[in-house]
């Protein structure tokens, strides 16, 4: 088949192997992991073709990030000017907010995206609507947008757009909020290339 032709170029035919063992659900699902790989970029990398990062040369050029101790002082600024620059910036549509939400909540005896694990002690609240709740208020406090970038995974991804569909995109403007997979490679053993 053009599937097997195509693992045969790369010399990664054996992950059909148990093909005939996946019922259609898997055996479509393992078909358009293979068909999203660029097997070019795949062998490079196998191959060390990637630039290789000198990173003791980085850490030599690289300066020791500010710090400020717990009563303010080390820094340039204080608390005031902080909230100023802060409110700025929020003002100026330079603040977005960024949630990872790619893994499941597994370790919590959950088995749906971590996010919608229900934090609140009283209210029930999921993690994301907590964080929602923030930006709502954040919004209303001065009359801007924040947009919300919801990052997802194969496992989570279809779940949470779904969650935040069904529950109006928990009181933030819909077009406000963009949810978008991280990306995936296949592991490969260092050894053999496979």
């Amino acid at each position: 088949t053009k599937l097997l032709k195509q693992l045969a170029e790369s010399g990664q035919e054996h992950v059909l192997r148990f093909w005939n063992e996946l019922n259609a659900d898997q055996q479509t699902r393992l078909q358009g992991q293979i068909e999203s790989l660029d097997f070019q970029q795949l062998a490079a990398l196998i191959e060390g073709q990637e630039a290789a990062q000198d990173f003791a040369a980085l850490a030599a050029n690289a300066d020791a990030p500010p710090s400020v101790r717990a009563d303010g002082s080390g820094a340039d600024w204080n608390l005031d000017q902080a909230q100023r620059r802060g409110a700025e910036a929020l003002q100026a549509g330079e603040i977005g907010a960024l949630i990872v939400a790619g893994g499941q909540g597994t370790r919590l005896g959950f088995d749906r995206p971590k996010g919608m694990f229900p934090i609140g002690p009283v209210s029930g609240r999921t993690l994301f609507q907590i964080f929602a709740d923030r930006l709502v208020a954040l919004n209303r406090q001065y009359q801007v947008r924040i947009p919300l970038y919801v990052m997802t995974s194969d496992a989570t991804d279809a779940e949470t757009k779904r969650y935040f569909a069904e529950h109006d995109y928990l009181g933030l403007p819909p077009n406000s909020v963009k949810i978008f997979k991280q990306g995936t490679m296949p592991a490969v053993d260092a050894k053999s290339g496979k």
